[in-house]
């Protein structure tokens, strides 16, 4: 017994022996040529998907991993084709909006914003009041409410000082992923 001599190649049409057929073997032979052609197809079909690499990831896609990839290099070995940038990097993605109540930043792809740390303004403060105690009755019966200076001049009140005046952290929970954008 032997093996089939075989070439990778389509063929669209398989070889029926037919009932009124003398059945031949060998290379060429009536008996093996239909399981040659199967042989062929598969052998063609299998060196189609080895020879053409799918590339899941188009140029502008983002590939998006739990794998530390160090550099862009390793991000092309691993998927075995195309030129890879880091993307994102500190940030998160945020969906593009054309819905007309969105903030203007929603509004432009590509486009970066935010801080991880934020300072209060005054206008972001909520609006809020301070009680002030005080005696009356005033220094040495005056009438005047009783403040640290015995002159006739306006009482200079002051408040309490509350806070540290430091940002403060303005990040949503997160979690740290890979992103890549395929560039070439």
């Amino acid at each position: 017994m032997s093996n089939l001599a075989i070439t990778p190649q389509w063929h669209d049409e398989i070889n029926q022996v037919e009932t009124n057929e003398v059945i031949m073997g060998g290379a060429n032979g009536n008996a093996n040529l239909a399981t040659k052609q199967l042989a062929e197809n598969l052998l063609w079909l299998k060196q189609q998907f080895e020879t053409k690499k799918t590339e899941s990831y188009k140029v502008g896609d983002i590939y998006m991993t739990t794998i530390d990839h160090p550099d862009p290099a390793a991000v092309k070995a691993h998927h075995g084709y195309g030129t890879w940038v880091r993307y994102a990097a500190g940030r998160a993605p945020v969906g593009f909006s054309d819905n007309t109540s969105d903030i203007a930043e929603y509004k432009t792809m590509g486009n970066t914003f935010g801080e991880n740390t934020h300072k209060l303004k005054i206008e972001e403060m909520p609006s809020h009041n301070f009680n002030i105690n005080f005696v009356t009755g005033g220094i040495g019966g005056t009438g005047r409410p009783a403040t640290e200076s015995t002159s006739s001049a306006a009482a200079n009140l002051k408040t309490d000082s509350l806070g540290s005046d430091v940002p403060h952290n303005n990040i949503q929970p997160s979690i740290v992923t890979g992103y890549w954008l395929r560039t070439a």
